[in-house]
């Protein structure tokens, strides 16, 4: 309503200086292409200076009427003597209406470029933000402020990690994470036939990954029903950027797991190999001594049976310290 009063009294201000100019240029005794052209620059800077085109087309009218009122015979009233006239109201009125016309074209074109502009520069930040994230912790914080931020409203991220799910929810400057865990819940995105899940006035997308689904992106229903196609669409980008960022983190630590056992595999066989090697040399002592006992023990004086008993002894409790 504001900017619907604040069009028409501009369309009025600017009809009633271009009548001023006529009724001046009148008294010069100029011809009436001049207020003519008067009407049609105040029928232009309408169209160029309010939104949509029904102001526009509407000073076209009202400046057809004034000039007829004002500036033709008889004047002071809307009868025309000379049928001259008629072919200069219809030819102004739809040149009025071209150029009003036109105008508004270009404002709705100049518009869409510059929402086009801002979803690009959105889409491409958000882009080069994920670009440097390591793991889905940075990657849910940076997406939440991003997001909360072009679509003014709380966003909500749920990550479904190997070990535990992770809730993310908050807006700029309050970020909590809660532990997820509800398999019910990751089976409704299984069958699914549109990109999102509305439950409980929330708009759910998953995150597909290669193989499974990697977490869920949650806006308000009221929010999603207001956004234009071009909104939609931008919003279905970023949900495919977040999710290849996803899958590009979940790759990381894949190979970093795979690393970490390759890693604890060679310490472990290197472990087991210096362990082998300082076992097998006092159980050979040990195995050697027992055969000498079995095989000639009746043939060994005493001594020599006492120090082979020793050295039994003791290579055994080197092993039980060991």
């Amino acid at each position: 309503m504001k900017n619907r009063g604040k069009c028409l009294l501009l369309m009025s201000v600017l009809l009633f200086l271009a009548s001023l100019i006529g009724i001046f240029f009148d008294r010069l005794n100029w011809s009436d292409t001049h207020m003519v052209l008067v009407y049609l620059l105040a029928v232009l800077l309408t169209s160029t200076w309010s939104k949509g085109y029904i102001y526009g087309i509407l000073a076209s009218v009202v400046a057809t009427f004034l000039f007829n009122y004002l500036f033709t015979a008889p004047y002071y009233t809307l009868s025309v003597y000379d049928s001259r006239y008629f072919v200069t109201f219809v030819v102004m009125l739809l040149t009025a209406i071209i150029t009003s016309t036109l105008t508004s074209k270009i404002q709705i074109s100049t518009a869409q470029a510059k929402n086009n502009e801002e979803h690009m520069k959105t889409l491409y930040t958000l882009t080069n933000h994920l670009s440097d994230v390591l793991d889905d912790q940075t990657l849910g914080k940076e997406v939440i402020r991003i997001l909360s931020q072009f679509f003014h409203c709380q966003i909500e991220l749920i990550f479904f990690g190997n070990k535990d799910n992770v809730k993310m929810s908050g807006d700029i400057n309050n970020i909590k994470v809660d532990k997820f865990d509800n398999k019910e819940y990751m089976l409704k995105f299984k069958n699914i036939q549109t990109s999102y899940l509305c439950i409980e006035s929330q708009c759910h997308y998953p995150l597909y990954g290669i193989k499974k689904i990697l977490g869920v992106l949650i806006l308000p229903e009221e929010v999603i029903k207001t956004m234009g196609d071009q909104k939609k669409e931008l919003l279905l980008s970023m949900i495919e950027n977040i999710s290849l960022s996803l899958e590009h983190i979940n790759a990381i630590e894949e190979q970093l797991s795979l690393k970490e056992e390759t890693v604890k595999e060679r310490y472990r066989s290197n472990l087991l190999r210096a362990i082998s090697h300082d076992l097998r040399t006092p159980l050979t002592s040990i195995s050697g001594n027992a055969s000498n006992l079995i095989s000639n023990g009746g043939s060994f004086d005493d001594s020599t049976k006492k120090q082979l008993y020793t050295d039994i002894y003791d290579d055994s409790m080197w092993l039980i310290n060991l």
